[in-house]
């Protein structure tokens, strides 16, 4: 229920839950910061470690078409040895063709040998060539590759430790906002407190206070008993005359002065609860009086007017004086939330 801070409360509290709210304002805008940071992190840390991925794909690729490339040198080498060998073994003197005319005497067929071998072996040396060429283009791909991979792995470890970082002060952020929440809470609960107990205050005057009678003296005017007296308040509606007050309000203990007049909801609510019998009871005892209390609710609204000897007396036995001051208490305290609902509005 919210309750103006107008009543009286004092300044410190106020002070107290301005500074907590300003506090929680400023802690909420820090977190929002912090998340934002936390986001663009994240984001980071994802792209560094696409890259990575990309980068060691592109290298496995590399390193594949190494493999593929000495295969097929290999493979070129061996199959012109052979064609060669084959050429060379197949030629015959006397046969048709540019290889028969190689070898017409053992001085052309050594010349011969010699010319086909520099041919075979100038082939070769070709595709060599070319591989070592295509080799060394690859081991310098790879090598960049290994440099951009490892750029991107610690671009990656960097945008991880600011990621984990800012995570760790969010948490921060949120405990602290959780210890001011409940801070904030209880200096509401303090400030709402002390203005029921003025606005209490303001309905029900304290009571004079009154001499007591010595033991054995006459008694005071008709009516008025003297506390520590066997006289008591003069019972509620629905009470039985004459019946004995209950534990707490007899004359020792502290009564309302007057009765306070009640606000149309009030007047409702005895209505609605006990048909303005001040002695009801429910059928299963829980709830009692004109207002239908729980003992505990009872026990809280005494406190909160300032009128613990009404702590633990049943509400039915209370005068009705009591019972409407209990009831405006409890009012100023929780507004209508305690009551029958057709009662509200």
């Amino acid at each position: 229920m919210a309750v103006a801070v107008a009543l009286g409360v004092a300044p410190s509290a106020a002070d107290q839950v301005s500074d907590l709210r300003a506090t929680a304002v400023r802690l909420a805008q820090q977190m929002t910061v912090e998340q934002l940071q936390i986001g663009g992190y994240q984001q980071q840390a994802d792209q560094a470690a696409a890259r990575v991925a990309g980068d060691e794909a592109a290298i496995a690729r590399t390193g594949a078409q190494l493999a593929d490339d000495r295969r097929q040198v290999a493979s070129d080498r061996h199959r012109l040895a052979q064609e060669a060998l084959a050429a060379f073994l197949d030629a015959r003197p006397g046969e048709g063709g540019d290889a028969a005319l190689m070898f017409d005497t053992d001085e052309a067929q050594a010349i011969a040998r010699s010319q086909y071998r520099q041919l075979v072996v100038g082939d070769v040396g070709t595709a060599l060539a070319q591989l070592r060429l295509a080799q060394r283009q690859l081991e310098a791909d790879r090598a960049t590759l290994a440099a951009a991979s490892a750029r991107d792995r610690a671009d990656a470890s960097s945008a991880s430790a600011l990621l984990t970082r800012s995570q760790q002060v969010e948490a921060q952020l949120q405990a602290q906002q959780a210890q001011v929440t409940a801070q904030l809470a209880a200096a509401i609960s303090q400030v709402q407190a002390a203005q029921a107990a003025t606005a209490l205050r303001r309905l029900v005057p304290p009571r004079p206070v009154v001499a007591a009678v010595p033991a054995g003296s006459a008694a005071g005017p008709a009516g008025q008993g003297s506390p520590g007296a066997a006289g008591s308040p003069p019972p509620g509606p629905g009470s039985a005359p004459g019946a004995a007050s209950a534990p707490g309000a007899a004359g020792t203990g502290q009564h309302a002065t007057s009765d306070p007049p009640l606000n149309a909801f009030l007047r409702c609510v005895v209505m609605a609860e006990s048909g303005g019998n001040y002695a009801a009871v429910s059928p299963d005892g829980r709830f009692m009086g004109a207002f239908q209390f729980s003992q505990a609710t009872w026990d809280q609204a005494a406190r909160a007017a300032g009128l613990p000897g009404l702590v633990g007396v049943p509400p039915n036995t209370a005068t009705k004086a009591d019972q409407d001051t209990l009831a405006v208490a409890l009012y100023a305290l929780d507004g209508q939330q305690p009551w029958y609902d057709p009662c509200r509005s």
